[in-house]
């Protein structure tokens, strides 16, 4: 019985994951075929589509730039050129790569047409900085953006799938940026963006080559073998030089993700040490491809740093794998315009943190002697209208100490050495505190006992307590 259920499992999920059944290879092969092609009408859908791209990251304005990326015809050769390396078809590379080229030459004019005529100033260009800094989320995003959009290339039921990937891989905004870069003569702007489309296409090509081998899309081989040998060790060569490059790459960009997070960590656990602080940081980084060394710059004000904190600090950096440089005003006696702003806003903010503090224990100390006010008015009128003779009421709070003297007084009473004992430890005991309600009631004539009895207990109940102390007058 249970073979048979897990056998029924079995066939259960290989009819969910299967693929075989939901997907055209033949139709898939010649949609991607006719997708690479850029004559006509594509030339000026893509012009079209890069200004309008521009003009979003130009008034930092996201659901633009979103129009313009599914307005984009960039994705075609890019499967293009991964379904030829999957088939070992070096014509349709070719043609791909080629097609690709002429794509991204005529996007980077076109923005960077747009970025030298443009009236409208850049004031806060927070669109373009981020397509300047590859991270390990674009890597990740531009591999299952691939795969997903080849599986849906090749499904034969079509959906919305193609135009989330041209969303989520956003290969438009970064050769807008580069655009950008040449018209403003910004090569960290240029290079960035370069870099990180050039990271997007050979992310979501190597992801679509294994789905195309995952699907077993027909591989082409040529009647004579020596061709066939030549080719295929010109489309590996080929292969190897995007795939290791790329790897590279990504491991480049895993590292700084993690030297960036570390960076931050260090610096916000460390924002504070006694009368000093860090008002601004830099991190430089020397060295080339893998091996590449980060170090990192604090500007410190207040008081100097003792030797055991700098060298504890610099211990600590070297843990996490970046070196520290210190400079406070031991060691920088310049400050830049940048550094003093920076130094005064630090000074501001611990200040307003320090007041904001100050403000809610006050506010709290305000509520809580609030909670124990007394409503002296509302308790005089209903003990009037309960007892009509009474004239004057008075409440307090107040804390009673019966002293060490008084308990050993009491003690002292008890008979035998054992109560002497006692007396004698009572007398040095601490001192007892218990906070009591203290009632004074003046009346025409003299409460009788019940009355008293009465009141006492109503006033226990309503003032919530049991040490409360009722004198009469």
């Amino acid at each position: 019985m249970n073979n048979e259920k897990l056998r029924a499992i079995s066939d259960y999920l290989k009819g969910v994951l299967n693929l075989s059944d939901h997907v055209d290879l033949e139709m898939a092969d010649k949609n991607i075929r006719g997708s690479i092609l850029f004559r006509g009408p594509n030339v000026y859908i893509l012009a079209f589509a890069i200004v309008i791209a521009s003009v979003g990251l130009n008034v930092n304005s996201i659901p633009v730039i979103i129009g313009a990326m599914l307005v984009s015809p960039l994705m075609g050769p890019i499967f293009g050129a991964t379904l030829g390396f999957g088939t070992n078809d070096m014509k349709l590379i070719i043609s791909s790569l080629k097609n690709l080229g002429l794509m991204v030459g005529i996007s980077i004019v076109a923005s960077t047409f747009y970025f030298v005529l443009t009236p409208l100033d850049l004031q806060n260009p927070t669109e373009l900085l981020a397509r300047t800094n590859p991270t390990v989320y674009d890597v990740l995003i531009a591999l299952f953006g691939g795969a997903a959009g080849m599986l849906e290339t090749a499904r034969k039921e079509k959906g919305t799938v193609l135009s989330g990937v041209a969303i989520a891989t956003a290969l438009m905004p970064p050769l807008c940026t580069v655009g950008f870069g040449i018209a403003t003569l910004n090569w960290h702007y240029t290079l960035g963006a370069l870099y990180l489309f050039c990271i997007n296409c050979v992310f979501i090509s190597l992801a679509g080559f294994l789905v195309v081998k995952l699907l077993r899309f027909p591989v082409i081989r040529l009647a004579d073998p020596r061709l066939e040998r030549r080719r295929r060790w010109a489309i590996g060569i080929l292969l190897l030089l995007i795939l290791v490059p790329s790897i590279v790459s990504a491991i480049s960009v895993i590292q700084n993700n993690k030297r960036d997070i570390a960076v931050s960590h260090f610096i916000d656990e460390h924002k504070t040490m006694g009368n000093s602080y860090i008002y601004d940081h830099k991190t430089l980084i020397s060295g080339k491809w893998l091996r590449k060394e980060t170090t990192v710059e604090i500007y410190m004000a207040g008081e100097s740093l003792a030797a055991d904190q700098r060298s504890r600090l610099i211990d600590e950096a070297e843990q996490l794998g970046f070196t520290l440089t210190i400079k406070d005003g031991a060691t920088s006696q310049f400050l830049s315009e940048r550094e003093l702003v920076n130094m005064i806003y630090e000074q501001n903010e611990q200040q307003l943190r320090s007041k904001d503090e100050q403000i809610r224990n006050l506010s709290d100390s305000l509520s809580f002697y609030s909670s124990r006010q007394l409503p002296s008015s509302q308790l005089a009128r209903e003990i009037c209208t309960q007892f009509p003779s009474v004239t004057q009421a008075s409440f307090a709070r107040a804390e009673t100490v019966e002293t060490a003297a008084a308990a050993a007084s009491g003690a002292a009473t008890a008979s035998g050495a054992a109560g002497a004992d006692r007396a004698s430890g009572a007398a040095g005991a601490a001192k007892a505190v218990r906070e009591e309600i203290i009632v004074i009631i003046k009346s025409e004539t003299e409460l009788s006992p019940e009355e008293r009895t009465k009141l006492q207990n109503w006033l226990q109940v309503r003032l919530n307590s049991e040490n409360l102390r009722l004198i009469c007058q």
